[in-house]
């Protein structure tokens, strides 16, 4: 986690704000440190999340646009990992690779209803 630490930007997130919107250009994945986000698909929850939960990962390994809205539902901190970033470590530490695939399947599996 210090590896992936060094290469995010710590953000506040006020109440009420879009983090990004469905349909937007991925460039990075959202780690919540503090507040609550919900998933949104055509304004319609799907999944909150709360402190410690990465979301927005498959910008990490895709250029589809975001699927959902991430929008604070209280204010929060988050650390923003940009893709380049993410490539660059993983180019060094393959077992972060794994880790992050097992993270995003289990993602896709609770978004699936599985």
């Amino acid at each position: 986690l210090a590896l992936v630490a060094e290469q995010t930007i710590e953000k506040q997130i006020a109440k009420g704000a879009i983090i990004y919107s469905e349909g937007d250009v991925p460039d990075a994945a959202y780690v919540l440190v503090r507040g609550r986000v919900v998933l949104q698909r055509a304004n319609e929850d799907i999944m909150a999340v709360g402190p410690g939960a990465a979301f927005g990962a498959w910008a990490l390994a895709d250029d589809s646009p975001r699927p959902y809205t991430a929008k604070a539902t209280e204010g929060s901190k988050v650390l923003r990992l940009r893709r380049d970033g993410f490539m660059e470590l993983l180019s060094e530490h393959v077992e972060l690779a794994d880790a992050m695939l097992r993270g995003m399947a289990q993602r896709l599996r609770k978004l699936l209803g599985q």
